[in-house]
């Protein structure tokens, strides 16, 4: 697939709900708040983060943007052509099943909003974005993914968990792990 690398500022807008959906983006550096109106005011549908997907629902279907997109940080994303991104599903099976299963995380998460209610968004500049685990051990700035300190890799070895008997539990730590840049994952055979 060609990309192009488009890069925003803090709170600039990617897209917006209702325009009209010529591409999808993928997050390469940065968060992405996805919000939707309501009679309430804007609700946060999901923060997402590099190597997610955004807009693939209006290309794949035509139609509008179902909700807007505002960068948190800076951010870069690589837009690809709905003409594009059509024919990779159709060559790449493997593409096509990555995609699917974001779709069924959505409906899932959508399912989620319809049972225990939307969360209302708190403006950007009225947010504190409290730094994780791995952002505080790697120098990162909270919610950024910028460093504020000379980089750094480090590696982390995932052991078998206790009672994971096919390994389901600990490939998904060690994918979850691996997704974070700067980060090697090991998953090692002998359980701690």
């Amino acid at each position: 697939m060609k990309k192009s690398d488009t890069h925003f500022q803090d709170g600039e807008i990617i897209f917006r709900e209702g325009e009209p959906s010529r591409s999808a983006f993928i997050i390469v550096e940065g968060d992405v708040e996805l919000t939707k109106k309501s009679d309430k005011g804007s609700i946060i549908l999901a923060l997402l983060k590099p190597g997610e997907m955004i807009g693939e629902m209006g290309i794949f279907d035509q139609s509008p943007r179902s909700a807007t997109a505002r960068a948190v940080g800076t951010v870069t994303v690589n837009a690809i052509a709905r003409e594009e991104f059509l024919e990779s599903l159709k060559k790449e099976p493997d593409t096509a099943f990555r995609f699917m299963g974001k779709l069924v995380d959505r409906l899932r998460t959508a399912n989620e909003l319809l049972v225990r209610g939307p969360t209302i968004e708190t403006p950007a500049r009225e947010r504190r974005v409290k730094p994780g685990f791995l952002d505080r051990l790697l120098g990162m700035r909270p919610g950024t993914g910028a460093r504020h300190v000379r980089p750094q890799s480090i590696e982390i070895r995932v052991a078998p968990l206790a009672g994971d008997a096919n390994a389901r539990v600990t490939r998904h730590v060690a994918q979850a792990l691996a997704k974070r840049r700067r980060v090697k994952v090991r998953v090692v055979k002998e359980t701690l």
